[in-house]
């Protein structure tokens, strides 16, 4: 039986890509996160009644801000701590009016809910967000 060299070796190059895109690393880009990236929440909140968003930090002094948006209740809804999301699509646009600021919208598999992130970089990498989450194969975020 005859072995194919190149049949051989574009196994073991797709084997390799699919390994090395795997890894997550603290200054990985949002762009290049795979669909069903595990996002875990490093923090609870609350979503009051009859709200349809909640800011979770004012962004002073960080470079990006967080808001949470849902649909609207008449119930108060708590996400919990270490809740696991698996990531469906990262939506990242630049706003044109001298600020530098992009908004980041980071959507998850079987909710229509999503976090904005509003950052002052054109980059937006995992370190940014270590404050909310814990992504992928590593926990970025500082103890409480």
């Amino acid at each position: 039986m005859k072995i194919n060299i190149n049949l051989i070796s574009i196994f073991v190059f797709t084997l390799v890509c699919q390994y090395s895109y795997s890894q997550i690393a603290i200054n990985t880009d949002l762009r290049n996160l795979a669909q069903n990236t595990e996002f875990v929440l490093n923090k609870p909140f609350t979503i009051p009644a009859n709200s349809k968003s909640v800011l979770l930090d004012e962004g002073t002094g960080k470079i990006c801000s967080c808001q949470f948006f849902t649909t609207k209740s008449d119930k108060e809804r708590i996400y919990k701590k270490n809740k696991l999301l698996y990531l469906n699509n990262i939506t990242i646009k630049g706003l044109f009016d001298g600020s530098q600021m992009h908004i980041a919208r980071i959507y998850f598999i079987g909710t229509d809910d999503y976090f904005k992130f509003k950052c002052y970089t054109r980059d937006i990498l995992v370190n940014h967000l270590s404050e909310f989450f814990s992504i992928g194969n590593i926990n970025v975020a500082s103890e409480d």
